[in-house]
C-alpha cells in the first residue's frame, strides 16, 4: 500500500510492522465510519413468513386464560426452531411470542394468554404463526439483516412439521449484495444469544482440498468437500452458494484467501493466487469475512421503526501489499494514519505531528461525509453469469442502506 502512494519505509522497519501500522489506521477509519452520524438509519422490519393451522383436534391448539402453555395438535408438532415466532390464536388480534418449546406439542408463550377468562381452556383453536421480527444492536458487524417474505404455508405432506411449513425456503446469503438469512435455522435462541454463521453451520469443515502455488483454482482432494450442500441451504446450487465473499485458509497456513466464486460442488476460485506451496489433501477452514457474528433481538411489533447502525467489519490485511477494503476515497486517510504510526515508532516528532494533523483532518471529513459520494459509500455487487455475487474492492463490506430496501 505504501508503494502505491509513492511512499517507502525505512530499512529498520520490517514488513510485518508496516502491516500492523496500516491495520491500526484501517481499524480507526472503520470505527469512525461506523460511528459517523450519517451511518445511522431508520428501517422497518420486513414482512416475514406465516404458517396456519386449522381448528381441528389434529391441528388446532389448546390455550388457557392466564396460562403461558400452548398445546399443539398431534398433526402440528413444534420444535425449538419456532422460538421467537409470534402466535395468534383464532380471531384474537393479540400476538404472543413463543419463548420456549418444551415438548413435541408444547410451547411456552409470553405474555400469558388473555383471550379467555382466567382458568378457562379453549380447545382445538385455529392458529397463525407470524414471522420472526429482528433488530440489530448498534455494535453489530453485519451490514443489514432481513427476513425473506413468503405467502402463508399450510401444513401438508410436504411440510409435516410446523417449523417445516414456517421455514420452507432455502437460505441465500448475499445473493444481491445483502445478507438474506433465516436466523432460526442457525440454531440461535432468543432473545439475546450470539451465534457464528459458519461455525454453527459447518461445525468443522469436512473433506480436504488441493491447492497450487500461483493459481486461483482450488479443487477437492481425496475426500472431496461438499461446498454446496454443506453451506446452509440444502437445496442450494453453486450459483446460490453463500461462499463467495467469505475467506478460506488451508492446512497450517495462517493466510486467509477470499473466495471469488464456487464453480462446482467441490471446486472454487480464489480472488488472488495461492501463495503457499503446492499441496494435496489439505484441511481447510472457512470463515465469514464481513459478518463473523450476528446478534438478534425480537421485536414485538412489525410496524416498529428501529434506529440502528450497521457496518461490516472488514478483515485485517495480511500484508502491506494489500489495499484496504474501503472506498478508494479513503485509502489516503488510511495511509496518513499508517505513516503517523510509523513515525511515532521511529520517534520522529516533526513527521509525527504532520501526519497526526493529516490523519485527524481525514477522520473529521469522514464524520462530516464531505469526501464521500453515495457511489463511493455503497455500490451494488454485480454478479457473474451464475448469479453468484462478487465481493471485492469497491463493494461490501462498507455500505449504507441501499434504496431497494424499504426505509
Amino acid at each position: 500500500m505504501l508503494a502505491a502512494y509513492g511512499q517507502t519505509s525505512p530499512s529498520t522497519v520490517i514488513s510485518t510492522q508496516i502491516t500492523g501500522f496500516i491495520n491500526r489506521a484501517y481499524a480507526e477509519v472503520c470505527r469512525t465510519m461506523q460511528s459517523a452520524p450519517w451511518n445511522r438509519r431508520l428501517f422497518s422490519v420486513i414482512t416475514t413468513p406465516e404458517a396456519t393451522g386449522e381448528a381441528t383436534a389434529a391441528e388446532g391448539v389448546t390455550v388457557t386464560g392466564g396460562s403461558r402453555t400452548v398445546t399443539f395438535g398431534a398433526s402440528s408438532p413444534v420444535d425449538r426452531r419456532l422460538i421467537g415466532a409470534l402466535l395468534q390464536v383464532a380471531t384474537d388480534d393479540e400476538s404472543y411470542v413463543i419463548v420456549d418449546v418444551t415438548a413435541a406439542t408444547t410451547a411456552i408463550i409470553e405474555p400469558a394468554y388473555t383471550g379467555a377468562a382466567l382458568g378457562t381452556a379453549l380447545s382445538d383453536q385455529a392458529w397463525r404463526l407470524l414471522g420472526f421480527n429482528y433488530r440489530l444492536p448498534p455494535d453489530c458487524t453485519t451490514p443489514f439483516v432481513v427476513k425473506q417474505s413468503q405467502s402463508p404455508v399450510k401444513l401438508s405432506a410436504a411440510f409435516p412439521r410446523t417449523a417445516d411449513a414456517f421455514l420452507p425456503d432455502p437460505i441465500i446469503l448475499g445473493q444481491t449484495g445483502l445478507p438474506y438469512i433465516y436466523a432460526v435455522t442457525f440454531g440461535l435462541g432468543f432473545p439475546d444469544l450470539w451465534g457464528s454463521l459458519i461455525q454453527t453451520q459447518l461445525g468443522g469443515s469436512s473433506g480436504n482440498m488441493n491447492v497450487t502455488n500461483g493459481s486461483t483454482a482450488v479443487a477437492g482432494g481425496s475426500t472431496s468437500p461438499d461446498l454446496v450442500n454443506a453451506v446452509i441451504a440444502p437445496a442450494a446450487t453453486a450459483a446460490t452458494s453463500i461462499l463467495p465473499g467469505m475467506f478460506i485458509r488451508f492446512g497450517g497456513d495462517s493466510r486467509y484467501y477470499q473466495i471469488r466464486s464456487v464453480t462446482s460442488g467441490t471446486a472454487l476460485v480464489l480472488s488472488e493466487p495461492y501463495r503457499g506451496t503446492t499441496a494435496t489433501n489439505l484441511s481447510y477452514r472457512i470463515m465469514p469475512g464481513d459478518s463473523p457474528w450476528i446478534r438478534f433481538y425480537p421485536l414485538p411489533d412489525t410496524r416498529m421503526q428501529v434506529d440502528t447502525e450497521y457496518f461490516a467489519a472488514p478483515p485485517p490485511m495480511q500484508s502491506d501489499e494489500e489495499e484496504p477494503r474501503l472506498p478508494q476515497d479513503l485509502h489516503g486517510v488510511v495511509l496518513d494514519g499508517a505513516l503517523l504510526n510509523l513515525y511515532r515508532y521511529l520517534t520522529n516528532e516533526s513527521m509525527s505531528q504532520f501526519y497526526e494533523n493529516q490523519f485527524g483532518a481525514g477522520l473529521a471529513r469522514i464524520r462530516m461525509r464531505s469526501e464521500l459520494s453515495d457511489e463511493s459509500v455503497f455500490r451494488y455487487a454485480p454478479t457473474y453469469g451464475t448469479g453468484s455475487p462478487y465481493y471485492g474492492d469497491g463493494f461490501l463490506p462498507y455500505g449504507m442502506l441501499p434504496p431497494s430496501v424499504p426505509t
